[in-house]
């Protein structure tokens, strides 16, 4: 939040990810999940475990930490590098973008469509993903907003923190 370019490029990991997700699906990626299922159930794990890991980080911190916009304003940047990294660990890890696309596609994509539609709704959906998740980062880097986070912070954290360890729990218990 405190650095506009670290924000976009966690965006841009997303977005990636996102990108990799659809195009699996788009190769019949989702249906290969549903006959292995040992591999959906290590990606599913794999996505539970790091969402138990951010949300208990973010619950420390809120235990921890001082929440202050000088505190918010210091928190160390990330290089571009590292930051999309991040993102794209985010993205990647989450099964349920698979099953998403795999359904979507097949429902409303047409068989047989040429290549040209595959590849346009891939870059489609990257896009989206995109300038959605630059726009996030780009609001919440404006100091008047970080202010105005800042004030809710601790609050928002706790319950973020808690709603990802939830998730991650109940993903790493359902079936």
């Amino acid at each position: 939040m405190s650095n506009r370019r670290s924000g976009v490029f966690v965006g841009l990991g997303i977005a990636s990810a996102v990108v990799v997700w659809a195009t699996l699906a788009i190769l019949g990626f989702g249906l290969l999940i549903k006959e292995l299922f040992w591999l959906y159930e290590a990606i599913r794990m794999a996505g539970a475990i790091y969402l138990v890991y951010l949300g208990s980080r973010m619950l420390i911190g809120v235990f921890k930490g001082k929440y202050d916009q000088q505190n918010l304003a210091g928190v160390s940047t990330q290089g571009a590098g590292q930051s999309w990294r991040i993102g794209f660990l985010v993205g990647i890890t989450n099964p349920k973008t698979a099953t998403f696309f795999a359904t979507l596609f097949v429902t409303l994509l047409p068989v047989g469509a040429p290549p040209l539609i595959y590849i346009a709704v891939v870059a489609l959906v990257g896009s989206i993903t995109s300038l959605w998740l630059c726009l996030l980062a780009s609001v919440f880097s404006i100091g008047r907003v970080r202010s105005i986070y800042a004030g809710i912070r601790r609050p928002v954290d706790a319950l973020m923190g808690a709603a990802l360890v939830g998730l991650g729990v109940r993903m790493a218990t359902s079936r």
